[in-house]
């Protein structure tokens, strides 16, 4: 399980999304997001890219404890439904 960083801003999104690319698709991946504090619209479609390409491979992408700050800014772009489809129980 990867810790996403409380500053989730442009220069975070972009080392996330350098990291990420090095990851198997072969595997559900897992998020932590319960100390995000901010997060930028590219941070979120990093997280969008990240769960297409999964999706593509038969896998998907998992958030565990959002934080408020991740779920409001989320639910403010209007992305509620995905980040439903995101939780993990």
């Amino acid at each position: 399980m990867t810790t996403l960083v409380a500053q989730f801003d442009n220069i975070a999104a972009i080392q996330f999304f350098d990291s990420a690319r090095e990851w198997p698709l072969s595997q559900d991946v897992t998020l932590n997001a319960g100390e995000v504090k901010h997060i930028t619209t590219l941070a979120v479609q990093t997280l969008l890219a990240l769960e297409n390409s999964l999706r593509q491979n038969g896998h998907k992408l998992q958030v565990t404890q959002p934080s408020t700050d991740f779920t409001e800014t989320l639910t403010d772009m209007g992305l509620a439904d995905i980040l439903k489809r995101w939780s993990k129980e």
